[in-house]
């Protein structure tokens, strides 16, 4: 379990919440956030509460902040951005467009920072909230883009269940891209899919963090030829047991990444809702193929030869 001092905590009102920051900004958000959770920790040991009634002011070390950014001119433009930032927040039948911070300020005598915390924000970035998650700041530090941040927030969000989806247009909504932004359906995949795709999967591999995500286009939203869908599944190989849910995401996304046919993957829909107490073993058949023939030329036809032979899958 990683240390209270890398540690931040929030809602998954905020993890799904719509804004568009700058990656500082977002590391210096980070940054801030562990310090409400360091400051709310030694609140409970001393038996205080942390008050939620008025705006807060969180002071501490101005060098915490060279943990985001290489220097303090840095952590300036980043804090006078967030200053400028709002967040829109839809929790508890609720709408809120909150700015984070009121003001911050640097005291190069006593080297302290002082940031003030709208009321607002407070209870959903401190244990308040039955609905948080806990992320790992080393890791929300080192990544290089925002919507791999947001993506990794969205995993631990729904880790235990396994899966999650979005439409397009909510994507681009949460993530703050402009209608200007990514028009054609494959620079957005290429982009803002597929980018933080692979860098979580290579932070993963590098054993910086635990998760990652696979991901397929939603055959039965689609709108004539249009997708509007697209399915996320979180792949933590260290959970064992998997719903079913989960294991048809998995299945569909590991065979859209081999194919990238939504036929192949429709039909194989279609078998499971039939053969559902199969769904582990062809899901582990398939994992296995792509492992072994990765390299393959032929890996389709190796895939598509065993799903004949051995689960009756004629695809």
């Amino acid at each position: 379990m990683k240390h209270s001092s890398d540690r931040i905590v929030q809602s998954n009102s905020v993890s799904s919440a719509s804004y568009d920051w700058r990656l500082v900004e977002k590391k210096v958000f980070c940054i801030i956030l562990n310090q409400i959770h360091q400051m709310e920790v030694l609140a409970r040991k001393q038996q205080h509460t942390i008050l939620t009634h008025k705006d807060l002011a969180l002071t501490f070390d101005s060098s915490v902040l060279l943990r985001a950014v290489d220097h303090i001119t840095t952590a300036y433009k980043a804090l006078k951005g967030l200053v400028g930032r709002v967040i829109e927040i839809k929790a508890h039948n609720k709408w809120v467009a909150v700015g984070i911070i009121g003001y911050a300020e640097h005291n190069t005598n006593t080297h302290t920072v002082e940031i003030q915390i709208s009321r607002k924000i407070l209870p959903h970035v401190l244990h308040l909230s039955r609905e948080f998650t806990q992320y790992n700041l080393s890791a929300m530090l080192n990544f290089g883009s925002t919507y791999s941040q947001r993506f990794y927030e969205l995993c631990k969000q729904y880790e235990n269940r396994g899966f999650f989806y979005f439409s397009i247009d909510e994507i681009k909504k949460m993530f703050g891209i402009k209608k200007s932004q990514y028009t054609k359906y494959a620079d957005l995949i290429k982009k803002v899919i597929e980018k933080p795709k692979q860098e979580l999967q290579q932070c993963y591999e590098n054993g910086s963090i635990e998760i990652f995500f696979k991901w397929s286009p939603d055959s039965y939203s689609m709108k004539g030829k249009k997708i509007t869908t697209l399915n996320f599944s979180v792949v933590n190989p260290a959970k064992i047991s998997r719903s079913y849910p989960e294991l048809l995401y998995l299945i569909r996304c590991e065979l859209f990444e081999v194919f990238r046919n939504r036929k192949v993957t429709d039909y194989v829909d279609r078998w499971i809702t039939y053969n559902n107490l199969e769904s582990e073993n062809l899901f582990n058949r398939i994992v296995e193929l792509k492992s072994a023939y990765s390299t393959h030329d032929n890996i389709k036809s190796i895939i598509e030869t065993v799903l004949a032979n051995e689960f009756q899958i004629k695809i």
